[in-house]
């Protein structure tokens, strides 16, 4: 856990993302194309993304003061994506126009199975540096992922004052300074395989988790299974509510912004966890990353 002598900052009982911002372009297919075939959409969805931009998002819907620390571009996707931040409560203050395009997401979801392919170009996201950490000092929770550079993420987790979270994504093997860094990492199978494969080679999800030097809690998404809490010699399922996926597009970011924004309120990890596990199942019964945000249905 950090010091939190910064508790009278003004961001003391909010979430900070640091991270990513992208346009997401989304087509629905019949089924996946196969290398070198070409398939015809059914329907098309443009919208703003970014697994940071998301999961703040995520955060403020779940009644978090949240704010985002990231750049964009001088264009109409990076104006599009401050708005939309605005639009649900985020303070974009912190999200800077940089010299190169707003970053994008090229999405494939498969209208069948709502399994979907991702293809990022990172753009501004990539000229996020370490001078920017400092914009997390204060908060009391701090969101963290991939889809910036490596050296101010861990830049960023050494900033915080709070408790930081990594998320993970895109897959990668994490440096040891940043996994000491972190109070809660939050992986998918897949990244939780990539991580863990400088500690352990095999073994269950909990012990490949426990492998893992650094974070004191491991939270691993188990998509319609739930979730895993690994946490010493501890581990905790959480169930996932039983629900027919129409798109799995930010799940994972809206299962992140909720546990940060459930956390901030002072909630216990499990509870934190399973409210986050019915976020993020909710979200796939909607087309896109925030299609949820815009929906007035009851869970």
């Amino acid at each position: 856990m950090r010091d939190s002598a910064s508790s009278s900052d003004q961001r003391s009982g909010a979430v900070v993302v640091f991270g990513s911002i992208n346009a997401d372009t989304s087509v629905f297919v019949e089924a996946l194309p196969a290398p070198g075939e070409t398939v015809h959409a059914r329907r098309t969805l443009r919208n703003s993304g970014g697994k940071g931009a998301n999961q703040a998002c995520a955060a403020a819907f779940s009644g978090a003061e949240t704010f985002m620390i990231g750049n964009v571009g001088d264009d109409t996707d990076g104006a599009r994506s401050r708005a939309a931040l605005r639009e649900q409560g985020v303070d974009d203050t912190g999200v800077l126009v940089v010299g190169a395009p707003t970053g994008m997401a090229l999405i494939t979801v498969d209208l069948h199975e709502a399994e979907n392919t991702i293809v990022v170009a990172a753009g501004a996201n990539a000229l996020m540096t370490e001078e920017r950490a400092g914009a997390v000092a204060g908060a009391a929770v701090v969101v963290l992922q991939l889809e910036v550079p490596m050296n101010a993420v861990l830049a960023a987790a050494r900033a915080s004052t709070g408790r930081a979270i990594l998320n993970a994504a895109p897959a990668a093997e994490l440096p040891i300074a940043l996994l000491e860094a972190v109070d809660v990492l939050v992986v998918n199978e897949t990244e939780l395989d990539v991580v863990s494969r400088p500690f352990v080679s095999g073994g269950t999800t909990a012990e490949k988790a426990r492998a893992i030097t650094g974070p004191p809690i491991v939270v691993v998404t188990l998509g319609a299974a739930g979730a895993l809490i690994v946490q010493g010699d501890s581990e905790v399922a959480v169930p996932a509510p039983r629900v027919e996926p129409v798109d799995t597009t930010g799940a994972g970011d809206c299962f992140v912004g909720a546990l940060a924004a459930h956390l901030v309120d002072g909630i216990d990890i499990e509870e934190s966890v399973r409210r986050a596990v019915t976020a993020a199942s909710r979200t796939t019964l909607f087309d896109g990353a925030r299609g949820y945000l815009t929906e007035s249905t009851a869970d």
